[in-house]
């Protein structure tokens, strides 16, 4: 009986830790969600505002990680990241651990100091922002002898540039994929692209369907954020076409890969088909 009763307690507290890790930007709010750094530049600057409503302890840090086909990271540890252009070894940020009343801002400030003989290309590392718990956040112990303490936390890039920008991304294949559900029928546009250079690339894609009857040409669908980096060769995202009030057919689709940020104004690869 002790031991179902502790397994019960034990799932209770890993579903409440899903849950409050899924919110952990509930609890803060980064500006931006990341930071670039050029070979004309010498630092750079992000902004960490406490959106909770009690005061926070956030602790930074660093960490690596490599970039998936599909999207997300991999987490790289002292082995993994030793043949991968990691950038926290030329960069320096403070404060490392800021307090912070409700709705009250830090600025973190970071710098770069490049080695003379540094090779040409694109190096990153993640700024790591960790909520640190509070006594009162923390679960009161049981009669299991069972003590919960959760560390809410988030990454954003860090990447510093070197050399003259290069970069040629293309749309490899595009096609619309049907999805069936129980009383409709759901629209995804699949993307693929394949990319060369030194440096990464980002922005946002979108699709842009004009039927065949002489109708405007509309956006159906936006995936931003993408960003399309550097140790990548092919990069796969999927978007969902957002009007559900017809289908895409006796159309053309125009996907148009569209910087964001430094790069606004530029398109990098875009594709029409014909449905």
């Amino acid at each position: 009986m002790k031991n179902k009763v502790l397994g019960v307690i034990l799932t209770l507290c890993l579903v409440k830790c899903m849950f409050l890790a899924n919110h952990a930007t509930a609890e803060m709010l980064i500006s931006p969600t990341r930071a670039v750094i050029n070979d004309r530049q010498r630092s750079a600057q992000v902004i960490l505002l406490n959106t909770s409503d009690t005061i926070k302890t956030y602790r930074l840090g660093w960490e690596q990680k490599r970039a998936l086909p599909d999207g997300g990271y991999e987490d790289l540890d002292e082995a993994t990241s030793s043949d991968f252009p990691v950038a926290s070894d030329m960069l320096r940020f403070s404060p490392r651990q800021v307090m912070l009343r409700p709705n009250e801002r830090q600025i973190i400030k970071i710098g770069a100091r490049r080695p003379r003989d540094l090779a040409d290309g694109e190096y990153r590392s993640h700024l790591l922002f960790t909520a640190l718990p509070s006594e009162d956040e923390q679960a009161e112990k049981n009669q299991t002898g069972i003590r919960l303490k959760l560390m809410l936390n988030y990454s954003i890039p860090i990447i510093l540039r070197q050399g003259f920008f290069d970069h040629d991304v293309v749309i490899s294949n595009a096609e619309v994929l049907t999805v069936k559900k129980l009383k409709s029928t759901q629209y995804k546009i699949a993307v693929s692209f394949k990319r060369t250079g030194l440096h990464s690339t980002y922005g946002a894609i979108q699709a842009y369907w004009t039927p065949n009857n002489g109708g405007e040409e509309i956006k159906v669908a936006t995936l931003n954020g993408v960003h399309l980096y550097a140790e990548l060769e092919t990069i796969n995202r999927t978007m969902t076409w957002q009007p559900e009030s017809f289908s895409p057919t006796s159309g053309t689709l125009r996907i148009a890969y569209e910087g964001g940020q430094e790069f606004n104004g530029q398109i990098f690869a875009e594709k029409v088909l014909s449905l």
